[in-house]
């Protein structure tokens, strides 16, 4: 997880991306960090939607493509091993 990550980077990070964070957003990215911290490793897109009672296609509908990447970025967690390490800031 990134130690430097703030909402305020986050939203900057997201506006960049032209998204505007809305109340589903900040519990997607909440839920992220929890299990980043919980697991002890990388953000995983089923879990997660799983621990913030929304199905993945809730994730792709709030998050730009690619999902992984993006939420990773807005949200400072680390990215699975089967998603591709291209990095959005």
């Amino acid at each position: 997880m990134t130690r430097e990550w703030t909402p305020e980077r986050a939203d900057a990070v997201a506006g960049r991306l032209g998204l505007r964070l809305g109340p589903d957003h900040w519990r997607v990215i909440a839920g992220a960090r929890e299990l980043s911290v919980a697991a002890g490793g990388p953000l995983d897109l089923q879990h997660l939607a799983a621990h913030v009672a929304m199905s993945t296609q809730a994730l792709f509908a709030l998050f730009p493509a690619p999902v992984p990447e993006t939420l990773a970025a807005i949200s400072g967690v680390g990215l699975g091993a089967s998603v591709s390490r291209r990095r959005v800031t």
